[in-house]
């Protein structure tokens, strides 16, 4: 029989709460339920179980801020901008303070003093390596950055392989300024970033990468595992917390899986050879490893290299071209001194090494300058055992676990201990030996690093920009639309990226 007035208005009832509207925000409730409960609760267990790393009683303790959240400290503030953030706490505490970060005690140095003791403090008592590996390990799979042994960048950066490199090097770029054409235009970054890329894995990998598409396969899994992606969209860092980190494991086997093919093509089972490339200097450094350990660790390593080198060459060759179109009596010295090298010593001597690392210093002045202005990395040591640590304020015991930090662009900066005729914030490459001061403000500057941590890929990554940007100024005439490029305040970590896009038009010379 037909329903009652009463049931179907029961019926109409149940019906709605069954519809999509009605699902969606019942959904959208829960959701923000569940995720304020769990927020809260984490909250909660964060406060009570999380204790910052105490000093030993019979150390000095410097300033510590604490900021205002548990476990996030200092955080929001830090991200905010994290160069006004540390400049406003040294003038309110001093070159040498604490801070609670994230989970992270942080002994933070400013001071000529503090600096030289991180710079020259020894790897086994406060490592560079372990701390990195706390910031990658958001991103990346422990298994790929379980291994902290540098000696694949000296095995793979022996000066016998650097002629190799600008071969390759030069072959990526000549390419590219033919597939740029008679005139057109480009956006810098974008632009080198895939011409690093592609002569990056020539490097790494050698001639073989040309091959049945591996380079763009190479590439590909690379975009995938590249922490710069994740640490500008958080959303991209969420989804890979959240799946296990399932996207980067399959993208690390794919470029394991391709690295194997390209070895075993080349039918080398002789690994006490010398080195002719990167590839084999990595199996002969891994030669007493199973044959299917090595070729992991091989192919961990060659993903090292190239994160190395996208972290950081492509941004100092793109801020070196800018600055130099941006500064055109600057620009005019370094073409006259790559046209004066060329007729010298013949149009190709950015190819032998020695002639590239000593013969265009302009040219590396300006790329020093660049990279001063523009470095925004924070600088890290993990306190791997108790360690007695120097500043102007003391003598401190640092215990395990702490992390002691600068930042470059705040000590790059840095009017109180850095001498200068000219402001610091101008761009001035002869400035390059002024602050080589005999006494610890040499620590104040830093490009590549100093002492022990001193970059292995200091000699490389200048070679290749010299030998880019010589290709590029002597085969275009380069007309920037942009009046100025700065790197933005949230900027944190490596060399920093320009706020806006930096296009420039070209025509072939």
């Amino acid at each position: 029989h037909p329903p009652s007035s009463a049931e179907a208005g029961n019926l109409h009832r149940f019906g709605s709460l069954r519809s999509p509207a009605f699902m969606n925000s019942t959904h959208r409730v829960l959701l923000a339920g569940a995720a304020g409960a769990a927020a809260l609760s984490a909250f909660l267990v964060l406060k009570r179980r999380w204790q910052p790393i105490a000093f030993p009683r019979d150390s000095p303790t410097p300033p510590v801020i604490r900021g205002t959240l548990p476990f996030i400290g200092c955080g929001l503030q830090f991200v905010a901008n994290p160069r006004e953030f540390f400049e406003r706490l040294r003038a309110e505490h001093g070159d040498t303070f604490v801070i609670y970060l994230f989970g992270i005690t942080m002994f933070c140095v400013f001071h000529p003093t503090g600096l030289r003791s991180l710079y020259t403090v020894r790897e086994s008592q406060a490592s560079f390596t372990e701390a990195t590996r706390g910031l990658l390990g958001l991103k990346l799979p422990h298994e790929v950055i379980a291994e902290g042994d540098m000696r694949k960048f000296h095995a793979g950066l022996k000066k016998h392989l650097l002629g190799g490199y600008l071969q390759r090097a030069d072959g990526v770029v000549q390419q590219s300024l033919l597939q740029l054409g008679g005139q057109g235009e480009f956006e810098v970054f974008a632009h080198m970033k895939g011409l690093v890329h592609r002569l990056g894995l020539l490097c790494w990998v050698g001639a073989d990468t040309l091959q049945h598409g591996y380079l763009e396969q190479l590439i590909e899994a690379f975009e995938v595992l590249d922490p710069e992606t994740s640490f500008k969209n958080l959303g991209s860092l969420t989804s890979t917390i959240f799946t296990f980190k399932h996207r980067e494991r399959k993208a690390i086997r794919r470029m394991e899986a391709i690295l194997t093919q390209i070895w075993e093509a080349r039918g080398e089972e002789d690994l006490t050879r010398e080195a002719t490339d990167n590839l084999s200097a990595l199996h002969n450094l891994h030669a007493d490893l199973p044959r299917a350990e090595r070729y992991r660790r091989v192919a961990y390593d060659v993903f090292h290299f190239h994160l190395a080198s996208q972290a950081n060459l492509y941004s100092a060759l793109s801020w070196t071209l800018i600055h130099l179109l941006l500064h055109p009596v600057r620009l005019s010295e370094v073409r006259a001194e790559i046209s004066g090298k060329q007729a010298e010593h013949g149009p190709d001597f950015v190819l032998q090494p020695d002639l590239v690392e000593t013969h265009l210093p302009k040219l590396e002045a300006c790329c020093l300058e660049s990279l001063r202005i523009t470095q925004q990395s924070i600088t890290l040591r993990k306190v791997m055992r108790e360690t007695l640590f120097t500043t102007e304020a003391g003598k401190f015991t640092l215990p395990e676990g702490v992390y002691v930090a600068t930042l470059l662009s705040v000590t790059n900066m840095d009017k109180q201990h850095l001498k200068s005729a000219a402001p610091l914030q101008e761009y001035r490459p002869d400035r390059s030996g002024e602050e080589r001061e005999k006494d610890d403000s040499v620590f104040c500057s830093s490009t590549f690093g100093h002492g022990f941590h001193a970059c292995p890929g200091r000699t490389f990554a200048l070679s290749i920009v010299k030998v880019c940007l010589a290709r590029y100024l002597m085969a275009l005439e380069l007309v920037p639309h942009f009046a100025t490029a700065t790197v933005p305040d949230t900027s944190v970590g490596a060399i920093g990226r320009s706020d806006t896009p930096c296009v420039v038009s070209y025509t072939a010379l």
